[in-house]
């Protein structure tokens, strides 16, 4: 597969190689600046013939290496997108989980906190009947309204 790295070096070759065929058909740097007049002077038909051709076999070129990237990149956009929507679902699988975990949780301490609270409950109802049957009594009873009356 083309990767856009590979794509960017083979356009610059392929455009090195058809600037680089074109200095030895017309025989001048392409440093130089390219005239109407210069390439009369230059060339003839034959070797602009044979320029024109070279470019368009190296432009050809360039394009088929275009549509090439152009489906690179329409691949990576599919599976930069199909990546992102794997994510997102596993974030709410994620969250799913964390939820009923919690919730679990929650079940948990309160089921814990309801037993203590009725156990808790039960020993001081016990304690208070125990205590009840052996120190209340009414004498005992008025004894300590009349003592918390005369303080």
């Amino acid at each position: 597969m083309l990767t856009m790295g590979s794509f960017f070096d083979s356009v610059q070759k392929e455009i090195a190689l058809s600037l680089n065929h074109m200095e030895k058909i017309r025989g001048f740097s392409r440093n130089k600046t390219v005239t109407v007049q210069l390439l009369k002077d230059k060339m003839d038909k034959d070797k602009m013939a044979h320029i024109i051709l070279e470019v368009m076999e190296r432009t050809e070129a360039c394009v088929a290496l275009l549509q090439n990237a152009v489906s690179v990149v329409d691949l990576s956009q599919k599976e930069s997108k199909e990546a992102g929507n794997k994510v997102i679902q596993l974030q709410d699988e994620l969250l799913s989980s964390k939820t009923n975990q919690i919730n679990q949780f929650q079940k948990m301490v309160d089921s814990q906190l309801k037993n203590t609270i009725k156990t808790e409950m039960k020993s001081y109802s016990d304690a208070v009947k125990k205590d009840a049957g052996e120190n209340l009594t009414i004498r005992n009873i008025k004894t300590a309204v009349k003592d918390i009356v005369k303080n």
